[in-house]
């Protein structure tokens, strides 16, 4: 009977040393996965954040209790209560955001408007008060938009590094 080296002419059975990619392909492996690690941590990440614009409703300021008012109603004028003394002006937007992204803004910061007729510079000038896990936050457009005009807001966040996002991204 022959014999498997005698047909393919190698000799069979363990070697005495392992190959190259076994002694060293774990440290390869590791050495790239610190270097793209060192690479994360020291690059600056710009982000930004898009949410669309919403116009907020023209709300009436109405007095808590009789008294004399300084703004719609003539200067000392007596009001009732519930009467609407003062208006927001139609120069208020809303955009809304999540709480992580509003800890990151500093009021007043200035964003950009992007609309279908072009973009122009505007200012949130409120974080207001949470509703659920968004962040409603006070925009000042000036000018006037038109009522129907879709818009969008890009918020400048400031730079951070790469290897906080990827921990996020990895962790649960």
């Amino acid at each position: 009977m022959t014999s498997v080296s005698e047909i393919s002419g190698y000799e069979l059975g363990p070697r005495a040393e392992a190959a190259w990619p076994v002694r060293y392909g774990i440290w390869l492996l590791l050495a790239a996965t610190a270097l793209l690690f060192g690479i994360a941590s020291v690059i600056p990440y710009g982000t930004a954040v898009n949410t669309p614009l919403r116009r907020m409703p023209v709300a009436p300021l109405r007095a808590a209790a009789a008294g004399r008012a300084h703004f719609l109603v003539r200067e000392g004028t007596a009001v009732r209560e519930g009467q609407p003394i003062a208006q927001i002006g139609n120069d208020a937007y809303a955009v809304f955001v999540s709480r992580d992204v509003a800890t990151k803004i500093r009021v007043p910061q200035s964003a950009t408007l992007i609309t279908p007729s072009g973009s122009r510079r505007v200012t949130i000038t409120a974080i207001l008060p949470a509703q659920n896990d968004l962040v409603p936050l006070r925009v000042t457009v000036p000018g006037s938009l038109p009522p129907q005009e879709p818009a969008t807001l890009s918020i400048p966040l400031p730079q951070s590094h790469l290897l906080p996002i990827l921990m996020r991204s990895v962790a649960p």
